[in-house]
């Protein structure tokens, strides 16, 4: 069960900060926010960040998100070594 919900987590995050469309979504909602709350746009585009988020607010388990924000930056510099574009 633990196992599913890291994978969970990490596919979420990726998917959010990866899919063209739903970045384009997020631009157009933050386009009407107050501008108090636009730096937070940043954190959506951010996969190490978002899974970060997305783990601690659904397990209210720090170490865990620490966790895998670490396995997210991991796979980010991997990708990024390999030039692999997905």
């Amino acid at each position: 069960m633990k196992m599913k919900m890291i994978i969970d987590t990490l596919l979420i995050g990726w998917f959010i900060s990866h899919f063209q469309p739903v970045q384009s979504f997020l631009d157009k909602v933050y386009k009407y926010l107050p501008e108090r709350l636009q730096f937070t746009r940043s954190y959506l585009g951010c996969f190490k960040c978002l899974t970060f988020w997305i783990t601690l607010l659904t397990t209210l388990n720090p170490m865990l998100a620490i966790l895998l924000s670490m396995v997210a930056y991991t796979y980010s510099r991997i990708m990024d070594t390999l030039n692999i574009k997905i």
